[in-house]
């Protein structure tokens, strides 16, 4: 509807300046039409007429301010719909976050189905830290699949998830501070073969098909 209306607008615009203009080329090929004989109604119509390039101009440039205003405003929606399919095609499947603080430590975090988990290494020898799910209720063995900085895919507990935005937030803190934010629950990696595993996974280059 505003699209419809825009175009009206820009019509309308241009309707106006080619109006103006054709009132003012009329001054030069029938000059008798525009005679005042003094009065003071032929004075002022006299003034409109020499202003009409300026009407004209200025229409002509609303019209063109008004289509682009349009113009992007279809391009925006564009933009929207095709991320709209592009993360509803590979909604589970989108670009993991890693940050090294230079007062050391390192936080790495994966995304899908607006979910994160998030992980934290003090320091490169630390067992290091990953984020808990508040309350969880589900199947302990539910798993969501993920994929690391550099594409290697990953299986991880639902129970092992947070909301993408406290994630997010998270992340922000970490750059900001170098330290885990309180605002989520964190729980201690034990030193095993699997821990192990998921923090190589994280960096790994993607495997070729």
């Amino acid at each position: 509807m505003i699209s419809v209306l825009l175009k009206l607008v820009v019509a309308l615009l241009l309707g106006v300046a080619i109006y103006a203009f054709w009132i003012f080329s009329s001054l030069f090929t029938s000059p008798g039409s525009f005679q005042t004989e003094g009065s003071p109604a032929g004075t002022g119509m006299a003034v409109i007429v020499l202003l009409t390039p300026v009407i004209g101009l200025a229409a002509l440039a609303a019209a063109v301010v008004v289509a682009t205003i349009d113009w992007g405003i279809g391009r925006l929606r564009r933009d929207l719909a095709s991320d709209t399919r592009s993360t509803a095609a590979t909604h589970w499947d989108r670009q993991a976050s890693a940050y090294t603080h230079p007062r050391g430590g390192r936080i790495e975090a994966v995304f899908a189905q607006d979910r994160a988990v998030l992980f934290h290494r003090p320091e490169p020898s630390a067992p290091g830290w990953r984020t808990q799910r508040t309350g969880y209720a589900g199947r302990p063995d539910a798993l969501l699949p993920f994929r690391g900085v550099k594409g290697a895919l990953l299986h991880l507990p639902v129970s092992w998830t947070v909301d993408e935005a406290d994630a997010r937030q998270a992340l922000q803190f970490f750059i900001q501070y170098g330290e885990r934010s309180e605002q989520l629950q964190w729980q201690a990696m034990t030193v095993s073969a699997d821990s192990e595993q998921i923090w190589s996974r994280l960096s790994l280059p993607a495997a070729a098909p």
